[in-house]
């Protein structure tokens, strides 16, 4: 109630107005008059004004109850509970802003564009919303602004934007998460747009970020492993950073850095529609391969080719067209195994064709219009000017392994003729063969004193079995063509104290006189020794001994000492020489038995008449 100032009045007073009428001055004359619009009545302590009321001051009421509409106020301040309304249909319209400190609760919310405000400390604007109390859903239709903190406990729905649903507003200077999902009371996730404009999506544990579509796990995130799985994947694990599970198809480049797996299991399937470059090569693992009847390309359009033709049961390699194209085979070593042992003849070649290397180690395929064997029958096949040739007097007759040539035949070692058939003789005629050939002399050498074999005697070569220290024609022979000494083969018939090793060595010397120095002289005149042959032991008693005059060996086990060349010239006398070497005579060979072999060069001979 308003405070009001009391005029004490004494003596009789005219009182106006109807009954319980407040008093008030009326006229000029200074009577009190009263109103039925304002009364008070003393029994209800109720006072009653019909109409309006200006108050200047303070209005101080413990109740507060209004019922008059459309009326304009200044400023209304209320301590302790109050109620507007005291029935579901009854409205409360405010103009302007409601400002609550605390907590806003009422069982619906309701705007007309105006700002609604105080739940939970915070402004909430919207042109309409509602709080239902039965499922505890707060509903903003319309667009709406929410300034500070926001707390919900159930279902937030927004609807009725054209454009965004929720809006953000965020600064440079905010260092806090825009949106952060609690798990207990603790921080478990948080969204988030940094000062550089980066957008996070985060879990702030070790654990997934998991992206759904279908009810099925479309994308996701390991935390504990920082992977990536794309696909409908059910392990918690990931095979590489990025695993996609099922197809994936990229639209455009795809670079990747480091070493790189398509496939984990030997089923996999891997297809690539376009080109495949490797600048490093394909290294392909074991049991790799490449589907029947595809061909494998080489070169930026496709020039060359690698295809397994499954219907010929054939493997194709096709090298690019072109004057100069075709397919090159280089290595030190190159080998074709064909299991039949032959390689078929093809159509590109024609009948006959024929596979090789060229003088440019090239792998060429000949062509011919037909066979391209040459002769008849068992003829042997040569080169004939770059084509295959043959002759019927070269042959080989397969039923009797043997080999025929008619005409000349000469054998080489190296640039030097070592057999020769004389072209101008029939085949099959007495002395149509010549070459270096082998020569065998044999002599009965006997020497029983040991004197005489200290002192050396010839071997007998010719007819005499007699021993000699002059080289006659009894004991030498006369080469009609030139040769060397190969070897000397003995079997001594003295016993084995007159071949005692430790009282001297078994030795031989070779004496040749040639053909010039026997102009005019005896064989012992023009003789010369040219070589020596020491023998490291005796054979012993009717056993065999044996030297290799080129190698040195001796048949008993022992090494011999050889000197000097065993060679001599056409026309030239030849001997061998014995020497015990014993210092106290007493050595000999005895009985023996002697083969001397000897190489003759035929196609060296002396010419009959020329004299020398």
């Amino acid at each position: 109630m308003g405070e009001f100032s009391w005029a004490y009045i004494s003596g009789g007073v005219t009182v106006a107005g109807p009954e319980r009428s407040v008093q008030f001055r009326s006229g000029s004359d200074s009577a009190l008059s009263g109103t039925g619009n304002f009364t008070y009545n003393a029994d209800s302590d109720l006072l009653v004004l019909s109409g309006s009321m200006e108050i200047s001051g303070t209005l101080t009421a413990n109740q507060y109850n209004i019922n008059v509409e459309n009326k304009t106020v200044t400023n209304i301040s209320a301590s302790g509970d109050t109620k507007f309304g005291d029935s579901s249909d009854d409205t409360h319209q405010f103009t302007g802003s409601v400002a609550v400190s605390t907590t806003l609760s009422a069982s619906s919310f309701y705007g007309d564009g105006t700002n609604l405000s105080g739940i939970s400390t915070n402004n909430v604007s919207g042109s309409k919303g509602s709080f239902n109390t039965d499922n505890g859903i707060l509903t903003l239709t319309g667009s709406a602004a929410i300034n500070g903190g926001l707390t919900l406990t159930g279902s937030l729905v927004l609807t009725g934007s054209g454009q965004s649903l929720i809006v953000l507003d965020t600064r440079d200077a905010d260092t806090l998460k825009e949106i952060v999902f609690n798990k207990d009371g603790s921080a478990a996730a948080a969204i988030q747009v940094n000062s550089a404009e980066h957008m996070f999506i985060e879990n702030e544990n070790a654990k997934d970020i998991i992206l759904r579509a279908n009810n099925q796990n479309t994308l996701r995130i390991i935390g504990a492993e920082r992977k990536v799985i794309v696909g409908t994947v059910t392990r918690t694990s990931a095979h590489a950073e990025l695993d996609v599970e099922g197809s994936a198809a990229i639209s455009g480049t795809l670079a990747v850095s480091g070493s790189s797996t398509i496939g984990f299991d030997a089923d996999d399937q891997s297809t690539f529609g376009g080109g495949l470059t490797a600048s490093l090569g394909i290294s392909l693992g074991q049991d790799s391969f490449v589907a029947s009847d595809k061909n494998i390309l080489f070169g930026s359009a496709g020039n060359s080719a690698i295809q397994y033709n499954n219907s010929a049961a054939q493997l194709i390699i096709s090298g690019s067209s072109g004057a100069n194209g075709g397919i090159n085979f280089q290595g030190n070593n190159i080998q074709f195994d064909v299991a039949n042992g032959t390689i078929a003849s093809g159509a590109l070649g024609g009948p006959g064709s024929m596979i090789g290397l060229n003088e440019n180690n090239q792998l060429i395929l000949t062509k011919s219009a037909g066979a391209i064997v040459a002769g008849a029958n068992t003829q042997i096949q040569f080169n004939n000017s770059g084509d295959l040739g043959a002759s019927e007097n070269f042959v080989f007759d397969t039923t009797d392994s043997e080999l025929q040539v008619k005409g000349n035949l000469q054998v080489s070692s190296g640039s030097v003729a070592v057999l020769e058939i004389d072209s101008g003789l029939t085949p099959g005629a007495s002395g149509s063969v010549r070459g270096r050939l082998l020569h065998v002399k044999e002599s009965q050498f006997d020497l029983t004193s040991g004197a005489q074999a200290r002192t050396g005697r010839y071997v007998s070569l010719g007819p005499s079995t007699g021993v000699s220290q002059t080289l006659t024609r009894l004991n030498g022979f006369l080469s009609p063509f030139s040769g060397r000494l190969i070897s000397i083969t003995y079997h001594m018939g003295a016993t084995g104290t007159n071949q005692d090793p430790d009282n001297g060595q078994c030795g031989f010397a070779f004496r040749v006189a040639d053909v010039n120095s026997l102009n005019g002289n005896t064989f012992d005149a023009a003789v010369t020794e040219t070589s020596a042959i020491t023998a490291s032991s005796w054979p012993g008693q009717n056993s065999v001994g044996s030297l290799n005059v080129q190698t040195g060996a001796g048949a008993l086990g022992g090494m011999a000492n050889v000197t000097g060349t065993f060679a001599f010239g056409t026309g030239s006398a030849v001997g061998i020489f014995f020497k015990s070497g014993d210092a106290s005579a007493n050595n000999f060979p005895g009985n023996c038995s002697f083969t001397i072999v000897f190489e003759l060069d035929q196609l060296d001979q002396i010419v009959s008449g020329s004299g020398n």
